[in-house]
């Protein structure tokens, strides 16, 4: 998945999970925990097995299940520190969603969903790479662009502008967390009656 689809899915899951429990919409500090969890696994995995050739893959330690626990402390111990005790529930909803978008997301090409790279190091599942960040990242963008254009590439679209619109939607519905609230006339000089 593309770090969009990512992020989409994420907040997807983490907002209608929040208010089926809550009945309330998600903060702007949950947000950017989400954000950043979805996202967590290819920063720490990509740049370490491509650029810097430290792991085998750039799916492995940070997308293994091993790595889940120590993760989700860390950003429990953050939470604490910051003050958001409960930081780490979005966070924990986030990076999940991230490894559970990775293994479900070859069913979009036709494929079956896979999980075996839950289990690294003790599976190893993709071939290495050592062509670099910015090869990978042109060959997997071309990949993508392939598709597109490709007649699979019609459900591809519709899958991921379904994806991204209820993303937006329940953003906009929970607020918009991230975005400054304005108010309108807030700003208008008060008139005595």
């Amino acid at each position: 998945m593309w770090p969009w689809e990512h992020l989409a899915f994420g907040y997807i899951l983490y907002s209608v999970a929040h208010r089926l429990v809550t009945r309330r919409g998600v903060t702007t500090p949950a947000a950017l925990a989400v954000a950043v969890a979805t996202q967590l696994p290819d920063i720490i995995d990509k740049p370490l097995a491509w650029t810097f050739e430290l792991l085998p893959s750039g799916v492995s330690l940070a997308h293994s299940a091993f790595f889940v626990p120590p993760v989700t402390l860390a950003a429990y111990l953050v939470g604490r520190w910051t003050g958001f005790k409960r930081l780490w529930i979005p966070f924990l909803v986030g990076y999940l969603s991230h490894l559970l978008g990775d293994g479900v997301s070859d069913v979009a090409y036709g494929g079956s969903p896979s999980f075996s790279f839950l289990l690294w190091p003790l599976y190893e599942t993709s071939t290495p790479s050592r062509a670099g960040l910015f090869s990978n990242f042109f060959y997997y963008l071309g990949n993508y662009l392939e598709t597109l254009a490709s007649p699979e590439g019609v459900v591809y679209i519709l899958l991921e502008l379904s994806l991204l619109g209820t993303a937006f939607l329940l953003w906009l519905w929970d607020g918009a967390p991230g975005l400054p609230r304005f108010r309108l006339g807030s700003s208008l000089p008060h008139r005595n009656r």
